[in-house]
């Protein structure tokens, strides 16, 4: 296992590549495309605010649990990424909410082939954050 540090960095972006045993930490803002390999363990000691993942099939219900309590997580946009679920979405904003830790989101921002219902998308919209869920 290997920690990838890249506190001295601003923005980081990663594309087209798999990501095995290593974390990475430091960025405050991330951008990963195409990247493959087990994002729970690369997100694990990652504490940034703006995190931007597209078609990263290794973006699962249980990398957004990392986001549910004391992180640094303020904006998040999700694009043309399929396993993960609304329900491990509204977990970890409920989570977020339970806890007077970290910061507050700003922006939630979804791209997928999936739909809302109405009352999914009138629960996202109740949260006093920016939210926006758009299907191709």
């Amino acid at each position: 296992m290997e920690n990838l540090d890249f506190s001295l960095t601003g923005n980081l972006a990663i594309g087209d590549c798999a990501l095995e045993y290593i974390c990475i930490t430091g960025a405050d803002a991330l951008c990963l495309w195409g990247v493959s390999g087990d994002l729970e363990h690369v997100l694990s000691e990652w504490m940034g605010s703006d995190l931007f993942v597209n078609e990263c099939h290794g973006f699962t219900d249980d990398v957004l649990s990392l986001f549910g309590e004391c992180h640094g997580l303020r904006c998040l946009n999700i694009m043309n990424c399929e396993n993960f679920s609304v329900k491990g979405l509204q977990h970890m904003v409920k989570a977020r909410h339970s806890t007077i830790i970290g910061p507050e989101f700003t922006r939630i921002f979804v791209s997928d082939e999936g739909n809302l219902s109405k009352r999914e998308r009138d629960w996202f919209r109740s949260q006093d954050f920016g939210f926006n869920w758009t299907t191709k």
